[in-house]
């Protein structure tokens, strides 16, 4: 029985909000490991359905996601 292994570098950091002295929005990207596709996310609560999605067996690219 092969292995159902995915791997992923999750990176998150924050930006100032245009316009706003004070403000902060969260961003972040995953990165497979296998293929090195990356995907940019604008809000936090985004990463775990783009990561369930990418290791689903018939991934493709997600359609709200940025890929670089």
């Amino acid at each position: 029985m092969p292995e159902d292994i995915h791997s992923f570098l999750v990176r998150v950091w924050s930006e100032a909000v245009e316009g706003s002295d004070h403000a902060e929005a969260w961003r972040g990207s995953i990165e497979r490991v296998g293929d090195g596709q990356r995907y940019y996310f604008h809000e936090l609560e985004g990463i775990l359905d783009l990561i369930q999605e990418l290791a689903s067996p018939h991934s493709a690219a997600p359609e709200d996601s940025q890929t670089e």
